[in-house]
């Protein structure tokens, strides 16, 4: 091992070896997680390898005699393309993950077309004359050296002048690309400055020893910081795990897992404070109205800009306010006072909250429930369920108001628990039943089909009114159930009569209908019973049409095909415009109740009646004028050009069979 040639060819080994383990490790990691920089350093790497075994092979075929001289030059070509390739791919990926995007395909295809020509400047000048040696070293070594020192130092600036990551790996690369430069330029001044080579013995083996040292380093650096990004990734992952536990994807605000948390925490210190605790929910009165109507971001912003006046007029101590299901905010309200003094506090809250929800206007309210701790509710679950029934009971009551949870309030939810229970075995049972009200042709009298309207003989209790009924089965998820058994039953009733009998319409629920799948369903339907279409009308209303344009469009388009006709209800009542109305292929128009009670009375419910009228004529619909009960209201209807009338006038609900 005195030979200096051999010194240098067994560091040389050495270093290529090590640039082929880096090259095979990183390029296994690319195939796991493929990352663009794990590639580019896979193929620096194997580059480093080629260099040194290209380096090695030029460096033995040299002949004083040039007798070799053009294989010695291609050796020469592919060690400076790899050197350069090396160079370029590693600072490169270097960089691309520091700024933690993909480099450009521009800069790829820049920085392998500059290694090519530096490599062929490096090889081909001066290589066809033996005399010269030293202008060959200088351009070969020497412009080797320079580029990787400036470019290693550019790179080691760039990690050791950014902002601090969470690991030590970026730290350490930096400075293995520090010490790489270093090596470089002493590379540079060793080969340029013979007599500093002198100085150092064999230079080749000097610098064979520097790109060691210079490559393991880099090596080490760039495996700590591979590890340090992808523990980095997991936290970050973790993190948006959490994240999407506890908090409300769309306002960030703590959500009701993270809220019942932090409460049984608080309530677990609330012995120790003496102070009395209670929980506030509050809600937009008709929010899924008023979100359509605002839309999503816009309603989004305004449930934040409340809770966070919530938490400023609160203070910090307590959890902050939180999100709940169904866009409900709920805060804890702590208070040395009496149980008056809360409720005063909760009364102030919700009419300043009010107010910031839906500033400059009038047409946004809230409602509000409130629960005390131990006596409406002893745990943190038990209190928010209390303050959400409460405020679900004062927006049934009408809404824009403050309910506290009482012990009426307990009973009259576990009766309605029991009488939801009931009602599903009833559903199950086919224990329900149907009233039919006659819609009446205003020309001649004659019926022209009837609407189903729900009926319940509960054994115990009577009938229970068909509004209780929806609003059990709303609560509970249970409409598209109840559409079900409505349809089934409408289609055996037309079964049983024969074809000449009228139609009957059944009313329908937003889930049902806005459901893609919900025609071939009903085709299934119409077949099995052996009904034909033309015998069926479907009643939707105006809001759930609206609801979702599209849906309805493609819904109604499909249904159109099986002969069933569709009736737009409650027409006036909500957002819908002309246009709108224009594209919903429906058949039937009718006009609410509520435009028809004061008609007599009232010029301004006459002129909307009258225009709702004219709008269903001018769009070839047929009109069905709703709450007919007095005469004036019947005479209105025909004189205005309305086809049908539907109210106690012209016949009450009965039984199916009559």
């Amino acid at each position: 091992m005195d030979d200096p040639r051999i010194v240098y060819l067994v560091v040389s080994g050495f270093e290529a070896a090590l640039g082929l383990a880096l090259a095979w490790l990183f390029l296994r990691f690319w195939r796991q997680w493929e990352r663009p920089y794990l590639r580019l350093w896979a193929g620096s790497f194997a580059a480093l390898a080629i260099y040194l075994f290209a380096s090695a092979a030029a460096f033995l075929l040299a002949r004083p005699d040039g007798s070799v001289l053009g294989l010695r030059t291609l050796f020469t070509l592919i060690a400076q393309l790899g050197a350069y390739v090396h160079i370029g791919l590693l600072v490169l990926g270097t960089l691309s993950l520091l700024a933690r995007r993909d480099p450009a395909p521009f800069l790829l295809r820049g920085t392998l077309g500059a290694a090519v020509v530096l490599a062929l400047i490096a090889s081909l000048l001066f290589s066809w004359d033996p005399e010269a040696v030293a202008q060959r070293v200088t351009l070969r070594v020497g412009m080797r050296y320079l580029v990787a020192a400036t470019a290693y130092s550019a790179v080691a600036l760039a990690l050791l002048g950014a902002m601090p990551g969470r690991g030590m790996g970026r730290r350490l690369t930096g400075l293995a690309f520090a010490l790489f430069a270093l090596a470089s330029l002493a590379g540079l001044v060793i080969s340029m400055v013979p007599e500093v080579g002198r100085q150092f013995g064999d230079s080749a083996v000097w610098l064979a020893l520097f790109d060691l040292v210079a490559v393991a380093g880099i090596g080490i650096g760039l495996f700590v910081w591979l590890h340090d990004e992808e523990r980095e990734r997991a936290e970050d992952a973790t993190l948006a795990l959490e994240r999407a536990r506890f908090f409300d994807p769309s306002t960030r605000l703590p959500n009701r897992r993270l809220f019942v948390r932090r409460l049984r925490d608080l309530l677990e210190r609330r012995e120790r404070s003496g102070r009395l605790l209670a929980l506030l929910v509050l809600r937009p009165d008709r929010s899924a109205r008023l979100r359509d109507a605002l839309g999503e971001d816009d309603f989004d912003v305004r449930l934040l800009r409340l809770a966070q006046f919530l938490d400023a007029e609160l203070g910090g101590a307590l959890p902050p306010a939180a999100r709940l299901e169904d866009d409900r905010i709920a805060v804890v309200l702590a208070s040395p006072a009496d149980e008056a003094g809360l409720r005063v506090l909760a009364e102030r809250l919700l009419g300043e909250a009010t107010r910031r929800f839906d500033p400059g206007s009038a047409f946004a309210t809230l409602s509000a429930g409130l629960a005390l701790h131990p006596q409406d509710g002893d745990s943190a679950e038990a209190l928010v369920n209390a303050a959400v029934s409460a405020q679900g009971r004062a927006e049934q009551a009408g809404g824009a108001r403050l309910l506290a949870f009482s012990a009426e309030l307990r009973q009259r939810e576990r009766e309605e628990l029991a009488l939801l229970a009931q009602l599903q075995a009833a559903l199950k049972a086919d224990a329900l039943a149907f009233a039919l009200q006659p819609i009446v042709a205003l020309a001649d009298g004659e019926v022209a089909y009837r609407e189903a309207l729900l009926r319940w003989e509960h054994p115990q209790r009577g009938p229970i009114p068909p509004d209780t009924v929806l609003a059990l089965a709303d609560g509970a998820g249970l409409m598209p159930e109840l559409d079900r058994w409505a349809l089934r039953h409408a289609c055996r009733l037309l079964a049983r009569e024969p074809d000449s009998a009228p139609g009957i319409a059944v009313n329908l629920t937003a889930p049902t209908f806005l459901d893609r799948g919900f025609p071939d369903r009903l085709e299934a339907l119409l077949r099995e019973s052996g009904v034909p279409g033309r015998r069926l009308t479907l009643e939707i209303t105006e809001a759930i049409a609206m609801g979702d344009p599209a849906v309805a469009a493609d819904v109604l388009a499909r249904l159109r095909p099986l002969g069933v006709r569709v009736a737009l209800d409650d027409v006036g009542t909500g957002y819908s415009s002309l246009d709108q109305l224009r594209r919903l292929e429906v058949d039937i128009l009718k006009v609410d109740r509520a435009f028809v009670s004061d008609i007599g009375r009232s010029r301004r419910d006459e002129a909307v009646a009258r225009a709702l009228i004219t709008l269903g004529n001018s769009l070839g619909l047929s009109v069905v004028v709703e709450g007919i009960e007095t005469r004036a209201q019947f005479d209105f209807a025909r004189r205005e050009g309305a086809h049908f009338g539907q109210g106690f006038l012209l016949g009450q609900p009965g039984p199916a069979q009559s």
